[in-house]
């Protein structure tokens, strides 16, 4: 039986098909997994940002992506790869925040960065045609 199509009541009226709640579950669980690496991975792309707001704008967006991905995660039913996979990942998410929330501090206090700023003041020094 094909559970995609519409389902034909008595009175003529379409209702769609049930819902395989296991498979739910499984889209569920793959999609959450997907989004805390997708967050992690725009986190890693902003500890390598010089721009205040764009940092600060990552803190915000990576602390509430966190905070939803937790709020589902207890509505599901982990696999215990899933479990392992997702402690990972959040670990790591955690990690890359406390990271980002430290550098936005420093950057903040008028410190700022000694990563790609500090390789542009070493390029504009450098001037080969000067010996």
């Amino acid at each position: 039986m094909d559970t995609s199509a519409p389902v034909p009541s008595a009175k003529g009226k379409r209702y769609p098909a049930p819902v395989d709640r296991g498979e739910l579950n499984r889209s569920m669980v793959s999609l959450l997994l997907s989004v805390t690496t997708l967050v992690a991975t725009c986190c890693e792309l902003a500890l390598l940002s010089d721009d205040r707001e764009v940092v600060a704008r990552n803190i915000h967006r990576a602390k509430k992506s966190y905070a939803t991905a937790l709020r589902r995660a207890g509505r599901l039913s982990f696999s215990v790869e899933d479990v392992r996979a997702f402690e990972s990942r959040t670990i790591r998410l955690e990690s890359l925040i406390s990271k980002l929330e430290q550098r936005h501090k420093v950057q903040s206090s008028g410190d700022g960065f000694t990563g790609a700023s500090r390789v542009q003041e070493v390029r504009s020094d450098f001037r080969p045609w000067d010996s």
